[in-house]
């Protein structure tokens, strides 16, 4: 996938911050901070933010859902995360204390009545995820099923102007 990525990045001209991270984490921001996913306090995955030495440990969502994916903008200011709250994967925002979490993606699909092999295809059309910042911070891209297969997907820091720049899947 890494490599994929890194293929549409180079041949559409985007330049994307592919920061090494562990599962579920991202390395400290302009912050100092280490954003990481747990499930340290309920058997539902946060997200949490903590000093490199472990300590300061904080928990930036409570929600009976997963939250995953964290990535830091390169300011340092914002977290972008995946998580499936709202019934389906989405692509989320929210400051680094946790604050103003807002739906970035907003790709609900409407499976209501679909069962079976139809209900599967439907529900994965919604699948938006692994948000990651562009390396001015002013774009997020991400991966989602919107046009029937898994592409690569992009759009401004506010969910504005979604844009596929993977035509026929990775």
């Amino acid at each position: 996938m890494l490599k994929a990525v890194l293929s549409v990045a180079v041949a559409t001209g985007c330049v994307f911050s592919i920061a090494p991270s562990a599962m579920g984490s991202a390395f400290p921001g302009d912050n100092g901070r280490i954003v990481f996913t747990s499930t340290r306090d309920s058997l539902y995955f946060n997200i949490y933010s903590m000093r490199p030495d472990g300590s300061k440990v904080r928990a930036l969502t409570r929600v009976k859902a997963k939250d995953g994916d964290p990535e830091w903008s390169p300011d340092g200011e914002k977290i972008v995360f995946a998580s499936n709250r709202t019934g389906n994967s989405e692509v989320f925002i929210m400051n680094a204390d946790g604050s103003k979490q807002r739906n970035l993606s907003r790709n609900y699909t409407d499976c209501t009545g679909l069962v079976g092999l139809e209900e599967r295809v439907c529900n994965a059309k919604a699948e938006d995820g692994q948000p990651s910042f562009s390396a001015d911070g002013k774009e997020i891209v991400f991966v989602s099923f919107r046009s029937g297969a898994l592409g690569l997907w992009v759009m401004d820091i506010d969910g504005t102007n979604p844009r596929e720049l993977s035509e026929g899947g990775v």
